[in-house]
């Protein structure tokens, strides 16, 4: 085996479907299907005794469903899910898988979610567990894995976000709260009833009236972001200004 492929964990109780995704992998010289498997136990034997790069995870399994068996293991690899199901797109997303394919499914397809995963690896280098290096959002029928170190600042908008990274916006229905309590606690900070920022991205502070700041955000925009009184001396710590 070349090194440096992607080695592969296929979960699928279907014969067709982990011939199908076999066949797929062995059309990219980036992968390599290192394991086959059809249970939820099986599943977890393998992730617990091997190391792999991928994993490519149904959801209707013979002993559980492919969701259970993830929430077992502490530390994942990128995952995609792949199911005959589009109602589990949901639930896929909200455990932070990196893809959903809806079989039957082209091997474009195929080789756009594989691309996707191995754009995250080179960003992420040394990450074990994709979950950490990212986050999952849902806006409409569309899914989107977000790598935290792209995202500028969080704002909600209506009942839900609004994620500003560096090469586009996301809207999600997602609470600003529940972003803020997926966003790693060490990058990102509260500032605002309405604003999580990336710490990174701070330029630098201005005082306003009454306590509250501004803050400068390293951005093609030069966004310029409220910061209340509520949240300025932990930010102000945070950037280690006193």
């Amino acid at each position: 085996m070349q090194q440096n492929r992607l080695k592969v964990l296929i979960v699928d109780d279907e014969t067709a479907a982990r011939n199908v995704l076999l066949n797929y992998c062995s059309r990219n010289p980036a992968l390599h299907a290192e394991d086959a498997v059809c249970s939820g136990r099986e599943f977890v034997e393998k992730v617990t005794t091997k190391q792999y790069d991928l994993i490519f995870m149904d959801i209707e399994l013979r002993d559980s469903t492919g969701t259970l068996a993830l929430q077992q293991v502490p530390r994942l690899p990128p995952v995609i899910v792949t199911t005959g199901h589009p109602e589990y797109a949901v639930e896929a997303f909200e455990l932070g898988m990196m893809d959903f394919l809806l079989k039957p499914f082209t091997f474009e397809r195929f080789m756009l979610s594989v691309n996707r995963v191995i754009e995250s690896a080179e960003r992420n280098a040394g990450d074990k567990d994709f979950r950490t290096t990212g986050v999952s959002v849902r806006n409409g029928d569309h899914f989107y894995f977000v790598p935290f170190q792209e995202i500028i600042y969080v704002t909600s908008r209506g009942k839900g976000s609004i994620i500003h990274t560096t090469s586009t916006e996301h809207q999600t229905s997602r609470l600003l709260m529940s972003m803020n309590d997926t966003l790693p606690k060490h990058q990102f900070l509260r500032v605002h009833k309405q604003f999580v920022i990336n710490l990174n991205f701070v330029s630098h502070l201005q005082q306003a009236a009454k306590g509250d700041y501004i803050a400068f955000l390293k951005d093609e925009e030069n966004s310029q972001i409220p910061v209340s009184r509520t949240y300025s001396g932990e930010l102000r710590t945070r950037l280690g200004l006193g």
